[in-house]
């Protein structure tokens, strides 16, 4: 579970204003990984949040990180995002296919879940 503390101090980009980690929350005190997979987020919002060691085992982000590395076509992101951690190779998966984000993204979503 995450709180609007700790969402904060995972140091979101500018769009996560207040008023939007507000209406995420909805009046709860917390957000579970079933939770956010249900909000009305662009898939990378919900992947930088979800792929976190609050939320998941080390174990699930660790085979997460394989899934998503075994989707990586350029050898040198493969080792970059060996040294990241799994929230932040979302971008670097993205840029190793020839189609929009998105597709990439409701992909990377699909993994996930399938380990929540």
């Amino acid at each position: 579970m995450v709180s609007k503390e700790d969402i904060f101090k995972f140091s979101p980009c500018v769009a996560a204003t207040q008023q939007l980690v507000d209406t995420c929350f909805a009046g709860r005190e917390f957000l579970t990984v079933p939770d956010i997979l249900a909000l009305a987020l662009e898939d990378e919002y919900k992947l930088w949040l979800l792929l976190r060691p609050e939320l998941l085992s080390e174990d699930k982000l660790a085979k997460i990180r394989a899934d998503f590395i075994g989707l990586m076509n350029q050898q040198w992101l493969i080792d970059l995002s060996f040294s990241c951690p799994v929230y932040d190779i979302i971008g670097k998966v993205a840029r190793c296919f020839d189609r929009p984000y998105p597709e990439t993204y409701a992909e990377l979503i699909r993994i996930v879940e399938s380990y929540a």
